[in-house]
């Protein structure tokens, strides 16, 4: 069973999504769910890149460094991009 679930900067969840069975991509799910028609102007969502689905939706960038063991033996993020996919 899939979930779907957003949380706000004060750890309280703001949206849940349960019983999307099998293994359906991310944007499906939210997209069926209504979360894009709920967030207020001015927010925004993070997400990982299978959510790209409206530019209320912030994703990482393309073609740019993004998982932790990719920085192993180095001195971290080099660009604003990496420092964006970092974080």
């Amino acid at each position: 069973m899939n979930v779907l679930a957003t949380c706000l900067d004060d750890l309280s969840f703001s949206h849940v999504v349960f019983g999307a069975f099998g293994s359906r991509p991310d944007c499906t799910i939210a997209s069926a769910s209504g979360l894009l028609n709920v967030i207020p102007d001015g927010y925004f969502i993070l997400a990982d890149a299978g959510l790209v689905l409206s530019t209320k939706v912030l994703v990482p960038h393309e073609g740019v460094r993004y998982h932790p063991q990719e920085y192993r033996n180095d001195r971290g993020p080099r660009t604003p991009e990496e420092l964006f996919n970092h974080l």
